[in-house]
């Protein structure tokens, strides 16, 4: 009974193996299908319930992505605030040119 069921899902895999290998481009690369694209395009649903796995790096990439932004965010003040420090130094008091000495009167 097993060993039906086995060969049956094993024929079954390599039929949509090679129907699929047939549709391909040949300007395509060359690489071993996937079961979970052939699933997917088979039954959507299927894969869109998520692994706890997947759901899992998910999670993580998307919160480095979050550190990523705030690293820059940081650095962009940091920045505006030093262009901001090198403006008001630039901005000193003019000195007055003394036009000598005032109490000679000529």
């Amino acid at each position: 009974m097993h060993a039906s069921l086995l060969t049956f899902y094993l024929f079954v895999w390599l039929s949509f193996f090679f129907f699929y290998s047939s549709r391909k481009n040949v300007e395509e690369e060359e690489s071993w299908p996937t079961v979970e694209g052939y699933l997917g395009d088979l039954f959507p649903l299927f894969f869109s319930i998520h692994t706890p796995f997947s759901i899992y790096v998910a999670l993580k990439k998307k919160k480095e992505k979050k550190k990523e932004k705030k690293k820059k965010k940081k650095k962009k003040k940091r920045k505006k605030k030093k262009k901001k420090k090198k403006k008001k130094k630039k901005k000193k008091k003019k000195k007055k040119k003394k036009k000598g000495a005032g109490w000679i009167k000529e």
